[in-house]
Order: C-alpha cells, then structure tokens, then sequence
C-alpha cells in the first residue's frame, strides 16, 4: 500500500473529523456562558482561541492535500 494514499485517506477523513469537532465547540462555548457564570474576557480569549484553531488546521488540511496532489503528479 501507497503511504500517501494512506495519508490522502486520513487528510479527507481529518476534515470531516474537524469539521465536526469546530461545531460541537462553538455549540458548548455558545452555551456555556448561559448556564455558567463566566467573565467576559475567559469567553472573548476561548473564542480567539477557536478561531485560530479553525484558521490553522484549514491551512493544514488544503497544503497536506496540495503536497499529497503535488507527489502523485511525480509518478
């Protein structure tokens, strides 16, 4: 078996995963300040912390599948 077929198949799952994983976050920091009492600014740092989080593994799922692309183009 090809090792970047196997890192292709786990980049393609990975968004999926991500995918889901960003959205029960933003559902729990949602609801969290309404059933517990929280401090504005622990809310406004959890939620730049998401953010950057989303930013990061986008920009790392599109170039681990451009550099997986890009290897199959040398066969």
């Amino acid at each position: 078996m090809n090792a970047s077929l196997m890192y292709e198949i786990l980049m393609y799952l990975n968004s999926f995963y991500f995918g889901l994983y960003a959205s029960f976050k933003i559902c729990i920091s949602v609801l969290k300040p309404i059933y517990l009492p929280y401090e504005e600014n622990v809310l406004t740092r959890e939620a730049c912390i998401l953010l950057a989080m989303c930013i990061v593994e986008t920009i790392r799922n599109i170039l681990g599948r451009q550099s997986s692309l890009s290897d199959r183009a040398n066969f």
